[in-house]
């Protein structure tokens, strides 16, 4: 158990049980209250092309009745063998750089290289999976707790949070996280428009409308959502 990630173990619980991904996506999803899982999701936390944040163990605990701290000691095998992984490749990279070619065909491969580091320092984004999962769960926090909170209060949180991802979308994701962050400029925009309307202010709450993916003027090729 000590040397096991978060996906192993993931996926050792729910075979266990018999489950589909969807199904512990569904059982997420009943805890939580929301709907806010697929099976889709479950399948990369399962191979790690994301980590799921301590937010989502704690209901992943849950589902499978297991203590969250053996969750958090997966997540942090898995944090540790991405970052093991991250320094073989920068010291394989070094070590490249500093054999000089000693053929034509070997400063050919070399000039290649070259261009792959560039390509990959282009590609270099400013949101990874956690990062953009952890503003999904606050997006979903917020909306759940715009029946229950003062309007002005929860108006700054929202302003704080929509403020964030506009700076996200700012730099460079891959295209999967960039239209996850889509997504969530969408939702808080429109818990923006609720709150200016439950003020009275419509001509901002119909600046926020617009301001929405998928809207007239902004994003296009996003459907607009509705909170």
């Amino acid at each position: 158990m000590g040397d096991t990630g978060i996906g192993a173990l993931l996926t050792r619980l729910r075979t266990e049980r018999g489950w589909t991904q969807q199904r512990v996506a569904d059982e997420y999803n009943a805890l939580e209250g929301r709907r806010t899982k697929t099976g889709k999701e479950m399948g990369r936390y399962e191979r790690e092309t994301r980590i799921p944040v301590p937010y989502t163990r704690r209901y992943l605990a849950k589902v499978f009745g297991v203590g969250v701290a053996v969750l958090d000691q997966a997540a942090a095998v898995s944090k540790r063998r991405r970052s093991g992984e991250g320094g073989t490749v920068r010291v394989q990279e070094l070590v490249r750089q500093q054999a000089p070619p000693r053929s034509p065909a070997e400063a050919v491969t070399a000039d290649a290289a070259a261009a792959a580091d560039f390509a990959r320092f282009i590609a270099q984004r400013n949101a990874d999976e956690s990062v953009v999962e952890q503003m999904e769960a606050d997006v979903a926090q917020l909306a759940r707790a715009y029946v229950s909170h003062p309007l002005l209060e929860l108006y700054v949180e929202i302003k704080q949070s929509r403020d964030g991802v506009f700076e996200l979308l700012r730099g460079r994701q891959r295209p999967r996280q960039t239209a996850d962050l889509y997504v969530a400029a969408s939702r808080l925009c429109g818990l923006s428009a609720h709150v200016c309307l439950d003020l009275g202010d419509y001509a901002s709450a119909a600046t926020h409308t617009r301001t929405r993916p998928g809207t007239k003027g902004c994003w296009p090729g996003y459907e607009p959502w509705s909170p």
